[in-house]
């Protein structure tokens, strides 16, 4: 479990509390793809995949020539934390790289609290938000809230 050392004020990966994991994104990693790209946070590391888009079929007659399907597919390849907001920002660079028009783009961050110290990025197993927020209009797309495990969730003091 992740904690917040009282007497440096560190977390136990050399953060501050308030601090973000390092940032990491490429793009066209899945050479098949219509796009993709790997997203790292910290040691999270997530590949998102792009197929189409495609014309949308109703047993093999088109359903309405300007309706179109894509396929997202997403998979965590490790976990450390944060794996929700790992996918969405994943997807969203997949969908970037695969040229799909988009009216926005879709960022995401979680935050949580350990004994009741605030900790952006949290992976600490206990309370948890994750937000989605759409760049350009500063629109929340996401809102989680996770309460559970909070009971089991202990502050030791020195």
């Amino acid at each position: 479990m992740e904690y917040v050392n009282p007497l440096t004020g560190f977390r136990v990966d050399g953060r501050r509390p308030n601090e973000m994991r390092q940032l990491k994104g490429e793009i066209g990693v899945v050479a098949r793809a219509d796009g993709s790209a790997l997203f790292e946070m910290g040691n999270t590391r997530v590949i998102a995949a792009v197929y189409g888009p495609r014309e949308v079929q109703n047993k093999g007659q088109l359903v309405n020539s300007k309706e179109a399907l894509i396929d997202i597919f997403v998979q965590v390849l490790q976990a450390d934390g944060g794996t929700r907001s790992a996918c969405i920002n994943a997807a969203t660079l997949a969908l970037a790289d695969a040229g799909i028009p988009m009216r926005d783009i879709v960022t995401s961050c979680s935050a949580g609290y350990l004994c009741s110290t605030p900790l952006l990025e949290d992976s600490a197993g206990g309370a948890d938000v994750t937000v989605g927020i759409l760049a350009k209009t500063d629109k929340v797309t996401l809102l989680q809230v996770l309460l559970e495990n909070t009971k089991r969730l202990e502050c030791q003091r020195g």
